[in-house]
Parts: C-alpha cells; sequence; structure tokens
C-alpha cells in the first residue's frame, strides 16, 4: 500500500493586508460615530438641564400649597455669560429658609432665560407677578429650550 500522502492545508489566520483592511474600516467608522455620539450626549445634558429645572418649578408650586405660605426659586447670574449660575427653592418653613439648592451653570451648562425676575408662588401655588418666561439650555453647540406660561404651565419644545 502506497504511503498517503497529506493534504496540504493553508495556514489558518490573517494575512498582514486582511488585518490592516479591518483595521481601516474600524478607524472609518469610528471617526463617524464620535461625532454623532457627542451630539447626542450633549443634547440629553441639555434636556436633562430643563427636565430638572421644571421638577423644581412644580417642587416650588408643592411647596407653596403644602405649607400655606409663599415659596420662590431665586436665581444667581453669571454676569459674564448671561446664563443661571445657581438657583434656590426658599420656602416651607418661612420665606428665608433654604430647602433646595441647584448649581446649574456646571460642566459648560448654560441655562439662560428672557426674564431675570425670581418665580414666586403664593399659598394657593398660583404665580404671584410672574410673566411668561421663555427657558434655554446652550451645551456646546446644542440647546433645547421650553417656555412656562404665566400660569406656570410648561410648553415644552422639541
Amino acid at each position: 500500500m502506497p504511503p498517503r500522502r497529506r493534504a496540504r492545508c493553508a495556514p489558518a489566520g490573517y494575512t498582514l493586508i486582511e488585518l490592516v483592511i479591518a483595521v481601516t474600516l474600524l478607524g472609518l467608522l469610528a471617526v463617524v460615530a464620535v461625532p454623532a455620539f457627542d451630539n447626542a450626549v450633549q443634547t440629553a445634558r441639555a434636556r436633562a438641564v430643563l427636565e430638572r429645572f421644571v421638577g423644581d418649578l412644580f417642587l416650588a408650586r408643592m411647596t407653596a400649597v403644602r405649607s400655606g405660605q409663599r415659596a420662590e426659586l431665586r436665581f444667581e447670574w453669571d454676569e459674564r455669560e448671561e446664563c443661571v449660575r445657581a438657583y434656590e427653592l426658599l420656602g416651607r418653613a418661612g420665606p428665608d429658609s433654604l430647602w433646595l439648592r441647584r448649581e446649574s451653570g456646571a460642566g459648560g451648562v448654560c441655562l439662560a432665560m428672557n426674564n431675570r425676575e425670581d418665580v414666586v408662588f403664593d399659598a394657593r401655588g398660583l404665580p404671584a407677578s410672574f410673566v411668561a418666561r421663555s427657558l434655554w439650555v446652550r451645551v456646546g453647540p446644542r440647546a433645547d429650550s421650553l417656555r412656562v406660561s404665566q400660569l406656570g404651565r410648561v410648553v415644552r419644545r422639541y
């Protein structure tokens, strides 16, 4: 019986050219995907700041109703950037008691309004001397906005 010859098999693995092409394609996908991901993150940050502010606005109203006393949101403005640096919720136990403080200008976020008046709710939860205002948030080139009516209703613009 003649000796059997082994069939020649191709060596397992990839060639250098195949690896270079695969890495190049991954690099091109990353170049396309990173800016889109960055825009999505900035949009989400802007929307989160607005949602947190709306929640705090509703909290101020409910604080006034539950305590039977006025509650207000006071704003600290950054004059250089024309943004709200921070805001405080005062109320519950009296007009001078601090109940909540939020830093809104951290991480390149700019919360701005068309009106610099503080938001004050009376004991019934109605806005006292409150005019309709527009709020917008800028995070880098991305922005998001909403409008608060004279009765305190929030109209979101997405």
